[in-house]
């Protein structure tokens, strides 16, 4: 592989586009310094991936662009492309040629491209390092590197060979090799600490599932057995329920005879009734102007209290205030004479430094006027020296003048030789330029023409890609407002269930209770019961304590034990007895003002809640008010409590139970719950039909946004395309004006040169003359010197100098001494003015407080006059009450003497009858209906064989009603076996022992963790194949490394003596490692013995011994271990004649395995090259390159001197 061509524009002084070819063996580049030859370097170490800006020469990536001169405006962007010759093969890549271009911009970015197509740098960097450009350490080899290579380290010079053994690359595969072991050792731990976790909850789990099966087999026995009891229980059910019908109908007979003679007296009785509910009234009226006059006198009082305790604290408050006045006046009188002192101390330092100050005045006088006499007397004597320096200056600058004069005539003369045979090539440039103009300039034409096709299309894809994306913000949108109101519900929903978790709004007594007797408990009945908003009152108020009774599994002795000592009474609801109580009252009939039975009204949410609240909520029935109640209660069955709508609960036995109920707020919570399942479910649906429209509209966004970047690639490739083929127009346009201009310049410079050397000459003969004048000037100035320094010696100033610091030492106490005064002087004045400041805020607070006191009191004075008032309203209204009760009193006698007299004995006996028949129907209809639902519940869909006598007053569904497929139909009769009630309790313990079934989610959990354990195992174990591969491979790297290194380092050893005996015409030297015994690790030390001379250190070397010694090992790693090509940055430049001849010998030897390009200014280095570049910086700060072909070079010189017309060659 080879070095083709360069091309720069806009790097650093490469303003304009720069191109460079190469010659396959040695390359020189020459020129003036701060011409930019090392520009050239710093270029293609730029864009062979360095990223270093030390190395580049600069601060910032701006830097290297064109920074722009006052001719030139800055470039907007540096680009460097070097074209690489693969014909060989070296780089594993499909090209014969590799154009590399790295492109830097002053926003930053930097782009690189590989034949035009964009890559990364690692890119790069992965390809240069197959032919071992990866570090450019042997590639770009500067003045500064020779020197440094014997002064490094033996450590730090081993990093030398392991380079040249191609290391780097091992290196950097066990670097990564490295850092992937120790991410595999990370995921290792990750992976392991996950699993530590996950498998205690995946041994949890298998439980559960285990548990969850072995309760499968045993449902299945509970079924078979309760399958037997139910059609046991259900056929002797239907017997009872035949003699039951029998005595309801002959009681209702009964009752209809005796329902008559009632309703007279039932008239009389109501009017009575009116009259004490009237004076009823009146009394709740006086009771509530009563409950007010008693809650404003207290009001009232209260004030009274707070106000005398207020007083009482503000008049301590104004003793406290009196006391504090008092003792700041004492300590500000004794502050006052304080600061009269300090002002006595101030007067009489102040004028101890006025003394001093007069003087130290006096004495700097005198002694300014010594200085300005030898001032004056100095300054004659700089001016005569310089005066000799101006003459020096002018002498010296007239024989570097004149060297130059020589050296430009010599120049001059070798240039209008030049010019005369460029002129004809610059010719032929020119029109060849003109053609490929022309042709540039048709491409870029039909390039803008594709670049314009492919921005329309991309302006449609834009256009639908702004359609669908509006549609899929409208999608987001609802989306987004959907799952904030599933959010907002899901968390209303988990405080109610925290709340009910935590037994908000039950008593204290139920909530300890429940703590006390833990799994026993089942919770409470209130949360277990929903019911509608219109009869939740009326609920609640049948409820009442029940409310927070709580649900106890067992009434055992352990119950009993654990709620011994309980501070308060709680009511308990055992479901084992409760569950075998027959079934309550049938449900309300169809009276004036009866709604229904308060058990019809509710919904239990909790089944094994049920059987509390049907043997309560089944013996109340619920009515609109209160004069229903009462209109009632004769007709009503024994045992029924009534409630109304508001909560008023009205007794069999006659009492009532008025006022706002307790529990209403643990129904609503219940009812609220039920209505956000309910909500959260239909917004959940919602939620998902939104989310398919939102895919379906991100599925449409996502194929027009790809549409959209497929065309804005093909806007891209277009723009590209046709950027290039206006940068090669405006290439060919450069190179038409450059050939042009140079075709022009070369004329007027041929012009110019002659009239130069003839003004040369001329200048040459005066500065002769003006030599001779200046060394007579010089020796009559260094007399002037020697006159002025013998006048100065005499003005002596160091006994006026000590009396002035006497004075000056004198004048700094007394200034010190008066800064304390001063500092102690403002620091009391401070203090006394802070007193004065305390003591008028004390004042200030005294009389605010006094006047706030007389305030206070007036108040006090107010409020007691107040609560006197109202305690005197007070006594008269209770005064009015007295009268009305006596009267209330004797009309409720009347009314009760008159009721004990009432003939609805016989009717209430009638209707008990009737109610006690009628219970004992409805009882064992709920009986039969509960054994119906148990059966169901227990069973699932079960037909239960119905008499046809009996269809109609169970209202039971027939067996034909529940379809075949959903059930079978339970026998008439069955042989139960006797033990068939213990084997179903037992399956009843054994399944509570077991507890309630896994839910789904928790199958669901259990299967997915089981497969997350699983996934994770393989995971593991792949990874630790991983870091066994990993620790392998690393083994592999560093028996590599050890044995590349040594097998270099001895043919490196050999070829470094020979390049020593070559470069040196002699002598010996060798590589020696410092540690034998560990090779591997060991420095690199030089030994060394010159031509005729004794081993010697390093450091006793000469600079020239020491140069030629670091290029005999440089040469010596070129030779071991090759470069595709060298850049040398004047590494001769610390060598003599004799040796820059082996040097250059050396190169040109080497130039058949190695490309070098050299930076120099030797001759006999550039007599070697083949092809010769010269750099030169113009006025606008803009360099410029020249090229000659050596080999052409010389053939034209030799066809030259046999033909003048001969052919003349410009590269």
């Amino acid at each position: 592989m080879k070095l083709r061509s360069l091309d720069l524009h806009g790097f650093k002084t490469f303003a304009r586009p720069t191109h460079l070819v190469f010659s396959p063996r040695v390359t020189a580049i020459v020129g003036p310094n701060g011409a930019g030859k090392s520009n050239l370097v710093d270029a293609l170490r730029w864009v062979l991936g360095e990223t270093s800006l030390q190395m580049l020469r600069a601060r910032r990536t701006e830097d290297l662009i064109f920074a722009g001169s006052a001719q030139r405006p800055r470039a907007g962007a540096a680009v460097v492309t070097v074209v690489l010759d693969n014909a060989d093969g070296a780089l594993p890549i499909d090209f014969s040629e590799v154009a590399l271009t790295r492109r830097a911009y002053r926003d930053g970015q930097v782009e690189y491209r590989l034949n035009g197509r964009r890559v990364r740098l690692r890119d790069v960097k992965e390809l240069l390092a197959q032919v071992g450009l990866a570090d450019p350490g042997h590639v770009f080899i500067g003045q500064g590197m020779v020197d440094a290579i014997l002064a490094l380290r033996p450590e730090e010079r081993r990093r030398l060979f392991e380079d040249a053994a191609g290391i780097g690359l091992y290196r950097q595969r066990r670097d990564e090799a490295l850092r992937r072991l120790e991410a595999t050792r990370r995921n290792v731990e990750r992976v392991q600490d996950i699993l530590t976790e996950l498998r205690p909850q995946l041994e949890r789990l298998e439980k559960i599932i285990q548990r969850a099966r072995e309760i499968e087999v045993v449902q299945a026995e509970l079924r078979a057995a309760l399958r037997l009891a139910y059609a046991a229980r259900w056929h002797q059910a239907i017997t009872h329920a035949r003699q039951l019908l029998r005595e309801l109908q002959q009681a209702e007979q009964s009752l209809a005879e005796v329902r008559a003679r009632v309703q007279a007296w039932e008239a009389e009785q109501q009017a009575r009734f009116e009259q004490i509910q009237a004076l009823r009234a009146q009394r709740r009226a006086l009771m509530k102007a009563l409950q007010a006059a008693q809650a404003k006198w207290e009001q009232h009082d209260r004030r009274r209290v707070q106000l005398e305790e207020a007083l009482r604290h503000d008049r301590e408050a104004l003793a406290q205030l009196r006391e504090n006045i008092a003792h700041t006046q004492q300590t500000l009188a004794r502050q006052q004479t304080l600061t009269q002192q300090a002002q006595a101390d101030l007067q009489r330092w102040t004028e101890a430094l006025h003394e001093a100050q007069k003087a130290l005045e006096a004495a700097r006088i005198t002694l300014e006027e010594r200085l300005r006499a030898r001032r004056a007397k100095q300054k004659a004597l700089d001016q005569a020296r310089r005066a000799l320096n101006r003459l020096y200056e002018q002498q010296a600058g007239r024989r570097a003048q004149r060297e130059t004069l020589l050296q430009q005539r010599a120049q001059l003369h070798e240039r209008v030789q030049t010019l005369a045979r460029t002129l004809h090539q610059a010719q032929h440039d020119l029109e060849a330029a003109q053609i490929r103009v022309a042709e540039a300039e048709a491409q870029w034409h039909d390039a803008q023409a594709a670049h314009e096709r492919a921005q329309a299309a991309l302006a449609r894809a834009q256009k639908e890609e702004a359609q669908t994306q509006t549609a899929l913000e409208a999608a987001q949108s609802v989306l987004a407002d959907l799952e904030a109101r599933v959010q907002r519900l899901r968390a209303r929903l988990e405080a109610l269930e925290h709340a009910e978790a935590d037994l908000v709004g039950h008593d204290e007594t139920a909530r300890q209770a429940v703590r006390r007797l833990r799994e026993r408990a089942r919770g409470l009945l209130g949360p277990a019961i929903v019911v509608d908003e219109a009869y939740e009152r009326a609920v609640a108020g049948a409820l009442d304590v029940w409310a927070d009774a709580v649900l106890l599994a067992k009434a055992d002795e352990a119950a009993w034990r654990a709620l011994r000592d309980i501070p308060g009474r709680v009511p308990l609801a055992p479901l084992d007895v409760l569950e075998h109580q027959p079934p309550g009252p049938a449900p309300a009939p169809d009276l004036p003002g009866v709604i229904a039975r308060a058990w019809d009204l509710v919904r239990v949410t909790q089944s094994h809640a049920e059987p509390a609240a049907r043997a309560w909520l089944s013996w109340v029935w619920v009515v609109r008010d209160r004069a229903a109640a009462l209109a009632l209660r004769g007709q009503i069955p024994e045992g029924i409590w009534l409630v109304t709508l508001d909560g008023d609960v009205f007794t069999p036995q006659g009492l009532v139970l008025a006022g706002r109920p307790r529990g209403q707020q643990v129904l609503r919570r219940a009812r609220e719950r039920e209505r956000l399942v309910q909500q959260l479910a239909t917004l959940e649906a919602q939620l998902a039909e939104a989310r398919r429209a939102w895919e379906q509209a991100h599925a449409a966004w996502q194929t027009a946004r790809e549409a959209r970047v497929q065309a804005e690639q093909r806007v891209e490739t277009a723009r590209a395309a046709a950027q290039r083929a206006r940068e090669a127009w405006q290439q060919a346009q450069w190179q038409l004006r450059a050939a042009q201009q140079r075709r022009e310049t070369l004329a007027q410079q041929q012009a110019e040169l002659q009239a130069e050397l003839k003004a040369l000459e001329h200048q040459l003969h005066e500065l002769e003359q003006a030599l001779q004048d200046l060394a007579t000037q010089i020796e009559q100035a260094k007399a002037k010197v020697r006159a002025h320094q013998e006048a100065l010696h005499q003005l002596d100033v160091s006994d006026l100098r000590a009396q002035v610091a006497s004075w000056e030492a004198q004048r700094a106490r007394a200034e010190q001494a008066l800064t304390a005064a001063q500092r102690r002087a403002q620091e009391e004045a401070e203090r006394l003015a802070h007193l004065q400041h305390q003591l008028e805020r004390l004042q200030g607070q005294l009389r605010a407080r006094e006047h706030a006191e007389a305030e206070r009191a007036a108040q006090w004075a107010e409020a007691r006059a107040q609560a006197a008032e109202a305690w005197t309203a007070l006594r008269q209204l209770q005064a009015k009450l007295e009268p009305l009760e006596q009267q209330l009193q004797a009309l409720e006698e009347a009314h009760a003497s008159a009721q004990a007299k009432s003939p609805r004995g016989q009717l209430t006996r009638a209707a008990d009858a009737v109610t006690q028949a009628r219970i004992r129907w409805e009882r064992h209809r709920a009986h039969m209906d509960t054994l119906r639902r148990r059966a169901q519940e227990e069973l699932g869909p079960v037909r239960l064989p119905v008499p046809q006598e009996l269809t109609g007053q169970l209202a039971l569904p027939l067996p034909d009603d529940v379809p075949e497929a959903e059930g079978d139909i339970l026998p008439d009769a069955v042989q139960v076996p006797p033990d068939l009630d213990a084997r179903i309790r037992r399956l009843r313990q054994r399944l509570r022992r077991l507890g309630p079934p896994p839910a789904e989610e928790t199958r669901r959990e259990y299967e997915a963790l089981r497969q997350r354990v699983t996934f994770l195992e393989d995971q593991l174990a792949d990874l630790q194949k991983a870091e066994a591969d990993l620790r392998q491979l690393l083994t592999e790297l560093e028996t590599t490394m050890r044995r590349d290194f040594r097998r270099t380092f001895r043919a490196i050893n050999q070829a470094f003596g020979t390049m020593f005996k070559r470069l040196f015409g002699g002598g010996q030297a060798r590589l020696v490692l410092l540690q034998a015994d560990d090779p591997d690790r060991s420095g690199v030390d030089i030994e060394v013995r010159l031509p005729g001379k004794r081993a010697q250190r390093l450091a006793m070397l000469s600079g020239g011994e020491r140069s030629l010694t670091a290029v005999a090992l440089l040469f010596a790693l070129l030779d071991v271990a090759p470069t595709p090509f060298c850049v040398l940055d004047e590494v001769d430049a610390m060598l003599d004649e004799a040796n820059v001849a082996r040097f250059a010998d050396l190169v040109r030897e080497m130039s058949h395995k190695i490309q070098f390009v050299l930076i120099t200014h030797n001759r006999h280095t550039i007599q070697r090259a083949d092809v010769l570049y010269g750099v030169t910086l113009g006025e606008d700060g803009v360099s410029q390159v020249l090229s000659l072909n050596l080999e052409t070079a010389t053939a034209l010189v030799g066809s030259e001197a046999a033909e003048p017309t001969g052919d003349r060659h410009r590269n």
